[in-house]
């Protein structure tokens, strides 16, 4: 199913989904509708009053899994779908609701760079907790840590900070509790970077379970500092959605 219009959750918009898919903005009530995240009871209200005549699928984006009534979202015309494995598994837990996984856009191509000496930690700064700090300030490691708190405005991010930030590290942590900092995730994993993380399954992502875990990760991923990982940065770009998987919004194509 190609669906050419898309509805966003105002919360999310600095991300630009419907852009990025190259999407109309919703208006045809006659058509199959992409909605981009539920944070909001006007989310909610837009799939129901849309799904009454059409296919209307959902890209669940996070905690907006736990933030609506799963039973009012459950018919014959709502396809849900989420890049999250771990929303794919609430959602069948919680709601009883199957969930299509698919593959992550790529906003951009592999950039492998020189492993740096540093261990980047993702800790969002409005709930550094949510994001594992306290696992990682408690960490027993002798590499120095350099913590992204997402202050800097995502366009500066994408325009060449991001990458001055990246190349200073050779590892990411991505400790959160549930999701989150999956942009970041991958941005890593296309600059030959190996995180430690429970969020995504791709093929720079290692999972954990305790601190030791991921001290003991640390301490081995340390030994390529120095190297660049051309290889991991291509394996990633390609288990993502890219080229003609954009084009508009292909349901078939982007399912992994």
């Amino acid at each position: 199913m190609i669906i050419h219009q898309a509805y966003t959750s105002i919360p999310i918009s600095k991300f630009k989904f419907r852009s990025l898919f190259g999407m109309d903005e919703c208006g045809d009530i006659n058509s199959p509708l992409l909605v981009f995240g539920m944070y909001r009871k006007e989310d909610v209200r837009m799939v129901l009053r849309h799904s009454r005549g059409r296919k209307t699928v959902i890209v669940w984006l996070g905690n907006d899994s736990t933030k609506v009534d799963l039973s009012k979202v459950r018919s014959e015309n709502i396809i849900h779908t989420t890049w999250l494995p771990r929303v794919k598994e609430y959602l069948k837990l919680n709601g009883d609701i199957d969930c299509i996984l698919l593959k992550f856009p790529a906003h951009e191509k592999p950039n492998p760079m020189v492993l740096g000496p540093r261990v980047y930690a993702y800790l969002q700064k409005g709930k550094p907790k949510y994001h594992g700090s306290d696992t990682v300030l408690d960490l027993d490691m002798s590499y120095p840590l350099l913590v992204g708190d997402h202050s800097v405005p995502r366009q500066e991010w994408w325009n060449g900070i991001g990458d001055k930030w990246y190349r200073k590290s050779f590892i990411g942590l991505f400790l959160s509790e549930y999701t989150g900092g999956g942009c970041g995730i991958v941005e890593m994993g296309l600059r030959g970077r190996k995180v430690i993380t429970n969020v995504l399954n791709l093929p720079h992502c290692i999972p954990w379970k305790t601190k030791e875990d991921v001290e003991a990760i640390i301490e081995r991923e340390a030994e390529h500092i120095g190297i660049q990982d051309t290889y991991l940065a291509e394996e990633v770009y390609a288990s993502l959605a890219k080229g003609k998987d954009l084009e508009h919004f292909d349901l078939e194509r982007m399912a992994a």
